[in-house]
């Protein structure tokens, strides 16, 4: 727990900080100093490098905080809190944090100093006078509480009717730790991102509980059948063990009590529905206070068929896996309608966008043979299409910090022959489904159905035919309130919405268990912890292909993967766009774990922390396999257009791509061989022209690779496009 300084050492720490050193000034003074001054101040370390896993150490003074920002002060000295520093630097505003850059000199005290008082404050006292200085909010309570923290997410929280919010960077003692869920003292460091200032809590030490016992570890999932769910949590101390559960989160009506006494409580729940969803809660008491787990979801198996369906939207490569085959649909519109038209009870619909008067349509159709139809969309997107939608179908427009960018579709959710969910990276508009690269699956599974019901009817405001809005949640409002993890036909699949579920670390840990090889195909790539998963993997072996479409996007993974040596390419200057969101990893190695990461979540920081989004992680081999020979056809493409990064000192060839004739210009060609992308030989020629065309107005549209035979025996490959 934390511990407060006694007077005797608050006055010994005031008395070394009123002595001055020449050419120095207390924090105060520097703080006011204007931006680009050399400064040099002497504070107390608040924190360690390992304690907030930065390059950040923030020191205070008896006057004020400030952050030092210096990636050689870190690597060269080991710092840990209440280490005395005195440091020369530049003073810089970095996204409106004060801090000290550019360190010309510095010295570290060989002892350890007391901590200043952390100042009780409120939520709303948070200002810039308070930067870098160390805090204590009272009665604390996080939104989140009973979950797990994670690497680079902001968690908020309430005290006293007043909100805030910290921050978890990667690397943190509190990664992994279970946030809270009852009320606590909260002690933390104040920093600042842009507007938002964000509060950054050290280790469990600055969670000062107000009870006895409390839960250290978070009610999770042990093992599910059809008819079971066992599931276990653990407090500090030992406890009763009590279980609340049932299928209406806002009535638990069921209960089972446990006789033992035990800080690690286990409860199995038999005779239970198959392919439904179970809202479940742990209770534990000491006899004094009482300990409460998070509210979580979990599902049983269901008796659904499990059949997956795959589609994408254009050309794929057939020959690079053995066990399937990919399938092209020329009209995914109608492949979607056809889903539609399945649909005899009901359909929730969760669309960024729509402009396809087909799948209108088809849900007209659907509302006029009796099924009851659901409609979410983004608040300001056009919509175009909607207008011809039945006005007796309810159409809700949600999300106003961010963008309601789901695409997914249930289907029949209590019928478990019947029900499907539909997902993936497409929109309703002629460019996602016709032109531009994207991908769609469905899955005929009831326990699937069940929670993405869940997420519509949290931003849909009630499980009724019509939108409540003084209940319905998006974007940050939202609860981690669904169940994750799921066996279809016995393939391990997880299930995650955005932003409550923290995404993004969901993939980092898909990412995290590469053995072989990692192949993604994103329209944007932004998060840096990604990027360095990515980079870490490719740097112990990992065979690592990725394609990125918004390459020029502020914050880009793109260059640093580029420059660090990751197979990576840009798609920006190649006609259509990627669309899609997916990555693959282990795709043809059956012995590791196979998975796809696919749905509607670029990689970026909208879509973990603003947007409404979902995501699958499936872990099946045929399924992986499926989308390595869509990502090999895009990936190829984007080789053939690198034109640039190829060797073409000795020759050159133009047009690229070609739409008929190609030309080929060198001083030293000996003969040229065509081939296709398959590897098969098309046509050789022999040749000591300098100039020389390849009439292909007969070939087939497609890839192809050209073999220049030099006149020293050099060979020169390049590919080329046919379209």
């Amino acid at each position: 727990m934390y511990k407060h300084i006694n007077t005797l050492t608050l006055l010994l720490f005031l008395s070394f900080q009123s002595s001055n050193i020449w050419g120095q000034s207390d924090i105060a003074s520097a703080r006011a100093s204007n931006v680009g001054s050399t400064v040099t101040v002497t504070g107390i370390a608040l924190n360690g490098e390992d304690d907030i896993n930065g390059v950040i150490i923030y020191i205070q003074d008896s006057t004020a905080g400030i952050a030092i920002y210096d990636p050689t002060l870190i690597s060269n000295e080991t710092i840990v809190r209440g280490k005395q520093i005195t440091v020369t630097g530049e003073l810089v505003d970095y996204n409106n944090l004060l801090e000290i850059s550019n360190v010309t000199s510095y010295s570290i005290d060989s002892g350890l100093f007391a901590l200043p008082n952390a100042q009780v404050i409120t939520p709303n006292q948070l200002a810039d006078s308070l930067e870098a200085e160390l805090i204590q909010i009272n009665n604390v309570l996080f939104n989140n509480g009973g979950s797990i923290f994670n690497g680079s997410n902001n968690y908020s929280f309430t005290s006293n009717g007043q909100s805030g919010e910290i921050r978890v960077n990667n690397g943190s003692p509190l990664v992994g730790e279970v946030i809270p869920n009852g009320e606590i003292n909260l002690f933390a460091i104040v920093s600042q991102y842009q507007t938002t200032y964000q509060i950054l809590p050290r280790d469990m030490n600055d969670f000062v509980f107000n009870t006895s016992i409390y839960v250290d570890e978070a009610l999770s999932l042990e093992s599910f059948t059809d008819n079971s769910i066992e599931v276990s949590w653990s407090t500090n101390i030992d406890g009763s063990t009590k279980l609340v559960y049932g299928t209406d989160k806002h009535s638990l009506s069921d209960t089972i009590s446990l006789i033992d006494t035990v800080s690690n409580h286990n409860v199995i729940i038999s005779g239970l529905q198959a392919g439904e969803a179970y809202f479940m809660k742990g209770i534990s008491s000491d006899g004094n206070d009482t300990a409460y787990t998070g509210l979580k979801a979990f599902t049983t198996i269901s008796h659904s068929t499990g059949q997956i369906d795959i589609y994408f939207n254009n050309s794929v490569d057939n020959t690079v896996s053995s066990n399937v085959d990919a399938v092209y649909t020329e009209s995914m519109a109608d492949t979607i309608v056809k889903y539609i038209d399945l649909a005899q009870n009901s359909i929730d619909v969760s669309v960024y966008n729509n402009n396809n008067l087909n799948i209108v349509n088809a849900l007209n159709d659907a509302h006029n043979r009796g099924v009851q139809v659901r409609y979410i969309t983004h608040l300001t997107t056009m919509n175009a299409s909607l207008s011809h939608l039945d006005d007796s179908i309810p159409v809700l427009r949600g999300n106003d910090e961010g963008l309601m960018h789901n695409k997914f579709i249930v289907v029949d959710k209590d019928d478990s022959l019947n029900s499907w969910i539909l997902t993936g990276s497409t929109n309703w508009t002629p460019e996602n489904l016709f032109t531009d690269y994207n991908n769609a699956i469905f899955i005929q599974d009831q326990s699937l159905a069940k929670a993405f019901t869940i997420e519509f009817e949290e931003m849909w405001g009630s499980n009724g035919p019509l939108p409540d809005t003084s209940n319905s949640k998006f974007g940050s409002e939202k609860e981690d309130n669904t169940p994750h993890e799921f066996v279809v036909n016995g393939i391990n699949i997880e299930c995650y919405f955005s932003p409550s579920d923290l995404v993004t670390s969901k993939i980092d840990d898909a990412l995290e268990t590469a053995d072989s090889d990692i192949s993604f195909a994103l329209l944007s790539f932004t998060r840096d912890e990604l990027g360095s998963e990515i980079l870490y993997r490719h740097n112990n072996g990992v065979e690592v292909k990725g394609i990125i479409e918004s390459e020029f996007d502020m914050g880009t993974e793109y260059t640093y993967l580029k420059d660090n040596g990751v197979a990576v390419e840009s798609h920006i200057s190649i006609p259509k766009q990627i669309h899609h969101k997916y990555a693959i990893i282990d795709a043809l190695n059956e012995t590791s774990d196979p998975i796809v990461v696919t749905g509607s979540h670029n990689w970026s920081t909208s879509a973990e922390v603003r947007n409404d989004e979902n995501t699958l992680i499936i872990h099946d081999y045929n399924v992986a396999s499926t989308y390595y020979e869509e990502f090999m056809q895009r990936y190829n493409e984007t080789i053939t257009y690198d034109i640039d990064e190829l060797d073409v000192n000795l020759s050159k060839v133009y047009p690229n791509p070609m739409s008929g004739f190609i030309n080929i210009s060198s001083e030293m060609v000996q003969s040229i061989e065509l081939y296709d992308i398959k590897g098969q030989l098309i046509n050789k020629w022999l040749t000591q022209a300098k100039n020389f065309m390849l009439d292909g107005r007969t070939w087939d549209n497609g890839i192809y690779i050209l073999k220049i035979n030099h006149k020293d025996n050099s060979l020169e490959s390049i590919k080329i496009i046919k379209q």
